[in-house]
C-alpha cells in the first residue's frame, strides 16, 4: 500500500458512498492515478473477500465520447478538454472522452 492508496482509504473511511468525482475532488490526483489505485484497492480487496466495492459509486460518472481520425481534429478535442482513452486499430481512429 502506497501514499495514494492511503489517500483514497483515508477519504472513504467513513462508510459513505461517493462518486468518483467526488472522490477525485477529495483527493486531489490525477483522474488516471485514481482510476489505477482504486482498481488495485477493489482488486486486493476482492482477494480478501472484503466488501471495499460497496463504497463507491461508479454509476454516477457520465461522459461525452469523440472520436479523430488527424491531428487537427486532436488538438481541437484537447482543446475542449477531451482526454485520449484510447486507439482503435479496427476502424483506425483515436477515441476521447469529457465528462458531462
Amino acid at each position: 500500500m502506497d501514499v495514494f492508496d492511503e489517500a483514497i482509504l483515508a477519504v472513504l473511511k467513513d462508510g459513505r458512498g461517493r462518486s468518483f468525482n467526488q472522490i477525485l475532488e477529495q483527493v486531489g490526483f490525477s483522474h488516471n492515478t485514481l482510476r489505477l489505485h482504486l482498481e488495485h484497492l477493489v482488486e486486493s480487496a476482492r482477494e480478501q473477500n472484503k466488501p471495499f466495492i460497496r463504497i463507491i459509486d461508479f454509476e454516477s460518472d457520465e461522459w461525452h465520447v469523440a472520436h479523430t481520425r488527424n491531428l487537427e481534429e486532436e488538438s481541437k478535442l484537447i482543446e475542449a478538454g477531451f482526454e485520449y482513452v484510447r486507439f482503435s486499430e479496427r476502424d483506425n481512429i483515436a477515441i476521447y472522452r469529457k465528462r458531462k
